[in-house]
């Protein structure tokens, strides 16, 4: 009899205990992010301070949300994570704009050489767009949540580049299975040379490549900047980026959750492109400063790129985005 009453007791005690675990909370969740961007760099930084802040309002909205981020590649390249992603392997990433182009092309779209002056231009164009580009990859079982930015593009490299002419025949990375920049260097001369992202400094090194192109930050934090020698002073355009989410994970969540996990990530994408500008200016002046020569280029070579490079826009509309979307992203 005492026994059954010490029994009796013990199953009272952790119908207790359940009782309150679950009334304190709705349900426990895991959420793993990935990133191409090293530890240390600014991107990686905000996503640490976003994972920390999204964990925070769950528990408040009475979640349990368990947060893991795979920096620096470890998910592997983006075509790797975008698979991940559709599995459900990892339930959000942070793409550039090529991965981003890889499911809705017409992304590329504000990443167009000379297309815009400055970033009040381009922050406007993404407001215009974004809705779009919402539904668009929603259709893809995909959930946008928060437009990104690497920074301003430059043109690096182990020689100067000065002039239309310069840029013949020199061997400059470019990106595997990326139209548009393959469609633009074409345009300009250059020899493009298709590699991921982990290919391009062994390249630099053994002069498989003579010429990259990125923003500042970008260049320092993958250290390409250790192989080249010059950088042309004009910028060609701004780099893209987005977070993306699993829709399949996303779906499955409380409505309450869906809402803090995405506002929340849309957030910490503005704050992080604020960080990144002011980065990559800080950067930029570092490499004039300490690393790389600045090499001017003139009004009248200017005007030359300029008309390249809209003939390139004109020719990619109808392939890559629509007049539509071009018009709306401020094209001309």
């Amino acid at each position: 009899m005492l026994k059954i009453k010490k029994y009796s007791a013990l199953l009272t005690v952790t119908i207790i205990a359940i009782a309150v675990t679950t009334s304190s909370w709705a349900g426990s969740y895991k959420m793993t992010i990935a990133t191409f961007a090293p530890k240390g760099t600014v991107y990686a930084k905000k996503l640490s301070q976003f994972a920390k802040k999204v964990r925070v309002r769950a528990a408040e909205a009475g979640h349990s949300l368990t947060v893991k981020i795979l920096a620096g590649g470890k998910a592997g390249n983006e075509k790797s994570m975008l698979r991940k992603l559709k599995r459900n392997n990892i339930q959000m990433a942070s793409f550039t704009g090529i991965g981003l182009g890889s499911i809705v092309p017409a992304v590329r779209v504000l990443e167009l050489p000379f297309m815009y002056r400055n970033s009040a231009q381009i922050d406007a164009a993404v407001k215009r767009l974004y809705p779009t580009f919402e539904k668009e990859f929603a259709k893809k079982d995909f959930v946008l949540a928060g437009w990104g930015e690497a920074g301003d593009v430059y043109l690096m490299s182990k020689q100067p580049i000065a002039t239309f002419e310069d840029m013949k025949g020199k061997k400059i990375w470019a990106p595997a299975g990326d139209p548009m920049v393959k469609a633009m260097f074409r345009k300009f001369g250059f020899v493009p040379v298709f590699l991921g992202f982990e290919s391009v400094l062994p390249q630099l090194q053994t002069g498989g490549l003579t010429a990259i192109y990125g923003p500042p930050i970008a260049v320092v934090g993958l250290q390409w900047h250790t192989q080249i020698k010059y950088v042309s002073y004009v910028k060609l355009a701004t780099a893209t980026g987005a977070n993306l989410m699993s829709g399949k994970w996303f779906n499955a969540l409380p409505a309450d959750l869906q809402k803090i996990v995405k506002d929340t990530s849309i957030e910490y994408a503005k704050k992080t492109v604020k960080s990144i500008r002011s980065a990559n200016h800080r950067t930029l002046r570092y490499l004039l400063k300490k690393r790389l020569k600045k090499v001017e280029v003139n009004q009248a070579e200017l005007k030359i790129l300029k008309k390249n490079a809209r003939a390139v826009r004109l020719q990619l509309k109808g392939k890559l985005y629509s007049d539509a979307i071009y018009r709306k992203a401020g094209g001309k």
